[in-house]
This record gives C-alpha cells, structure tokens and sequence, in this order.
C-alpha cells in the first residue's frame, strides 16, 4: 500500500511540475520572434533589403540611412491592408516635404499591374514597391500583414504595427516627428 501511494505522489508532482512549467514558458515562436511572427523587432538594425519603387527610385538599407523611415509590408487584397493603406497614403503626403524621411510600401506576393490597378482606383500618391515573392518580406517577419516599421535616421526600429494594433495616422505621424 505505502508503495502505491509513493507512486502516486511522485505522478502528481511531476503532473504540477510540468503544468506549471508549461503555463510559464513562451512558445519558441514568441520567443524568438517577439509577436510571434517578426524577425525584426524595437531596437534591431534594419536588415539588409533593396526594393525599386513604380517611379524606378530605389531603396535600401544604405540609402535609408540618415533619414526617418517608415516600410510597409502588404498586399492589396488583404481587409486589413485594405483599412491601413489609406492612413499611409495620409501619412505620406503629411511628410513627403521633408527630404529627410523616407516611405517605402513594400507589396508581399503581389506584381506591379495589381498594386498599380489599385493604386489608381484608390486615387493613392504614395509610391510602392511592388514584389512578386516574400524575399524582402522574410527578412522583417514570417507572417501576417499588413507589417509596419519606423526607423531612426540610424536605421535602428523604433516602432512596430502589426495586423493585431494598426495604428491612426495620428499615432504614425506622432512616432515619426517623435524621431526628429
């Protein structure tokens, strides 16, 4: 009897042990990646990425540098992309006079004529950077967009959107000017 019991209440602690370990460990995902999806997180250098705008302006990390940025990430055909997109345009034409800031829209998964097609229907100015893969995608996340990072003239990330808080084009505008 007394054996049986010992058996029992070794099974039960290691059942607590383990519970209570599982409850208080992250995911690796959350881990490593922050919200669970971005490689590139508040305080990471930018990576190393090269995009060409609709205007054949290109941009890169190096060119960035010395300048605010905003990069976007996102495809026309996303709901939650199709609610920000206008809120970035806002926030392009707010700061486009200032030679110092730079806005890269990058598209993910989506070619020149689509982003181009919307782009006229939505009466949008901001420039883009139409991609047909994830290359440049990859670097900053593994899922979701719509995706948005401002960097300071150091091209150190000082702030991150993801599709779970999109912020107003008050708060973009705010931790742009909060960069100068």
């Amino acid at each position: 009897m007394r054996k049986k019991n010992i058996g029992k209440l070794i099974r039960a602690t290691a059942v607590i042990l383990i519970s209570c370990c599982m409850s208080c460990a992250k995911t690796d995902i959350e881990e490593d990646y922050g919200d669970g999806y971005s490689l590139i997180n508040v305080g990471d250098k930018l990576p190393s990425f090269s995009v060409v705008d609709n205007f054949g302006n290109a941009y890169s990390d190096k060119t960035i540098n010395g300048n605010v940025s905003m990069i976007v990430f996102f495809n026309t055909s996303c709901g939650d992309c199709q609610k920000e997109l206008p809120i970035i345009n806002d926030v392009y034409i707010k700061f486009s006079n200032r030679k110092d800031f730079k806005l890269v829209a990058i598209s993910r998964e989506q070619d020149k004529i689509s982003v181009d097609n919307y782009w006229t229907d939505k009466s949008f100015s901001l420039p883009f950077c139409a991609q047909k893969d994830r290359t440049v995608y990859d670097k900053f996340a593994i899922q979701t967009i719509p995706r948005i990072y401002i960097s300071n003239k150091n091209n150190i990330v000082s702030f991150k959107y993801d599709d779970e808080a999109m912020p107003d084009t008050l708060q973009l505008a705010t931790a742009i000017r909060s960069l100068y």
